[in-house]
């Protein structure tokens, strides 16, 4: 095995390993906060506002909510056409090199339980 193969399956099997934990502590927080509940009565601005709360719970600043929708409503339909959890927290880690890959796989694994839980098998891959 090249070296180069060795440290990808070695990052690879990191950033599963922090999005397996994200999703516990992800779901965890869904299950625990009532704002998150998809039902119709609750309001998207609540849930944007205790989704943005959680990230700053977890060291995450979001400064850009536009850009962070657009990124999200992205993410989610890369995941629905089966683009893998682990290219997706690559892909957002390398574009926030400010976090740490845990909090981007933290990230990432709110924003399916939040914005797209349709998507959420795709977690598991």
């Amino acid at each position: 095995m090249t070296a180069h193969r060795f440290a990808t399956v070695v990052r690879a099997s990191v950033l599963s390993a922090a999005i397996g934990a994200s999703i516990f502590a992800a779901a965890g927080m869904a299950n625990a906060d009532p704002t998150y509940n998809t039902d119709q009565n609750v309001s998207a601005d609540q849930t944007d506002q205790a989704f943005v709360a959680d990230l700053q719970e977890h060291g995450i600043q979001i400064t850009d909510t536009q850009a962070t929708a657009h990124n999200i409503n992205l993410m989610c339909q890369e995941l629905g056409q089966g683009t893998s959890a682990v290219s997706i927290v690559e892909q957002f880690n390398e574009a926030n090199p400010g976090l740490t890959t845990d909090q981007a796989a933290y990230f990432v694994v709110a924003a399916v339980h939040t914005y797209c839980p349709e998507n959420a098998s795709a977690l598991q891959s």
